[in-house]
């Protein structure tokens, strides 16, 4: 097999190139979708503060980012807004802006002023809109002032926050997008100043139509080396199982593990079964097979080596029909089966007394029955389990022999109720065995047909004195 395990090593060899020339080629080429058009809006604040006679500023009127402005000398604050949408391509557009006023605080808040300005665009790539509100000073703190009055809850702060909401919906052809941009200013009123936030905001988005796919994911494998990969893992496959199947390097089968699904259908036994002949199967799945076929146990016996009582044992499996017995053998150096020692009772013939072994002899010994009695009828069965059950109960509770034996009388009564009276009949003969000998509390009754005493109820049998058996 030595071509086979150099055969081996190549195709090992073939796919780990092959799996690093996939690995080295398997990127993903993204493509994202074109936007129809692109679209940016901005929104603008600028005032210009109208303030009394100062020292301050030598100055009646204040812009942005030329001092602070205090509303002590500020009169009035004429606020501007305007806003901005510039697109990327002509489109059509539509923007409406509706500028709400508020005077509030933590706690409440007031509506001063509201108003909405809208334009249009047609075929265009630039719109603009704009608005203006005059914050009269003195009106403002003097409406605080009174709520505060009437309400007893005076803020640390309060402001006149200016917010216009604008929406816009943006065409280009068939296809349409809106958009909505809120913009706001607050004036806070804090420590006798009027401070301004932030007077400058712009969004941008871009809009695709809702057909194009997101993201087109396009693998760039090659060919070949997805060929090269499968064909040498296949052949790396092929070749390990010829080297793996003609070394027989498969795992042994576990005896506890195959039978523990049938412990229900196995009864033991000291012996085979006497059987003129014997069919010996390669299989344990065999040996079920034929159980279940026939409706029969699967008779358990442990023959121990010839070798000594150190080396493994040998488990036979048997399946009894009429003449014919199934076996399978099951050997700690051959478990996947093997046919029965040339030994077998059914295969040898009968040697003469005294010429063999004591493990041969216990091999040749007969598979336990109850002598005399006409296993064929039910009524006989219920009558010796009842005098199996009476011989029970002169051993403790708590011994070994009487647990075990009930528990086999148990499965027997559920064998028959079952309508299998030939396998329960094997598990009565095995307690009829194991009990006995019988003789020593009286040989059971002459049998009629029903397999019971001539008056048709038991011969329960009453231990001779200091002869039944010891607990």
């Amino acid at each position: 097999m030595r071509p086979v395990a150099i055969a081996l090593v190549v195709f090992v060899f073939l796919a780990a190139f092959a799996g690093y020339w996939v690995a080295a080629t398997d990127h993903t080429t993204t493509t994202a979708p074109t936007p129809l058009f692109s679209y940016g809006e901005t929104g603008a604040f600028t005032y210009v503060a109208h303030l009394k006679n100062n020292t301050l500023y030598n100055s009646t009127y204040l812009t942005p980012g030329n001092g602070t402005l205090f509303s002590a000398i500020t009169d009035w604050v004429n606020v501007s807004f305007t806003f901005h949408l510039t697109t990327n391509r002509s489109v059509n557009a539509t923007s409406v802006a509706t500028i709400a006023v508020l005077l509030q605080s933590p706690a409440w808040s007031k509506p001063l002023f509201s108003e909405t300005v809208r334009t249009n665009v047609v075929d265009g790539t630039f719109a603009t809109l704009g608005a203006v509100y005059d914050l009269n000073v003195t009106n403002v703190t003097g409406l605080a002032a009174t709520i505060e009055k009437e309400t007893g809850y005076v803020p640390s702060a309060y402001s006149v926050v200016i917010s216009p909401s604008v929406r816009s919906s943006i065409g280009l052809g068939e296809n349409a997008t809106g958009a909505t941009f809120v913009p706001t200013l607050t004036l806070n009123f804090t420590a006798n100043q009027i401070v301004p936030s932030r007077l400058t905001s712009s969004e941008s988005a871009a809009f695709t139509p809702p057909g194009d796919p997101s993201l087109t994911n396009r693998p760039n494998v090659s060919v070949i080396a997805f060929l090269l990969l499968f064909g040498a893992v296949g052949g790396a496959g092929a070749m390990a199982y010829l080297l793996y199947d003609s070394r027989g390097e498969r795992p042994a089968p576990d005896l506890s593990t195959m039978t523990r699904p049938y412990q229900e259908a196995i009864v033991d036994a000291r012996a085979p079964p006497s059987a003129p002949t014997l069919v010996p199967v390669r299989a344990w799945e065999d040996i079920v097979k034929a159980a279940d076929t026939l409706g029969s146990p699967i008779i358990r016996v442990v023959r121990p080596s010839v070798a000594g009582p150190e080396a493994p044992t040998t488990t036979s499996f048997y399946v009894v029909s009429g003449s014919t017995a199934f076996v399978f053998v099951h050997s700690p150096d051959s478990p996947g089966g093997t046919p029965p020692p040339p030994d077998s009772p059914a295969r040898a013939e009968a040697p003469a007394p005294g010429s063999l072994s004591a493990a041969v002899r216990d091999w040749h010994e007969r598979y336990p029955r109850i002598p005399g009695v006409d296993t064929s009828t039910l009524d006989a069965f219920v009558l010796w389990s009842d005098r199996i059950s009476d011989r029970l109960r002169w051993f403790r509770p708590t011994s070994s022999i009487r647990q075990d034996s009930e528990e086999l009388l148990l499965r027997a009564i559920g064998l028959a109720q079952r309508g299998r009276l030939d396998s329960a009949w094997v598990i009565l003969g095995q307690l009829y065995t194991r009990l006995g000998p019988w003789e020593t509390v009286g040989k059971p009754p002459s049998t009629g047909p029903a397999g019971g005493s001539a008056s048709g109820r038991p011969g329960t049998p009453r231990p001779a004195k200091g002869t039944g058996p010891k607990p």
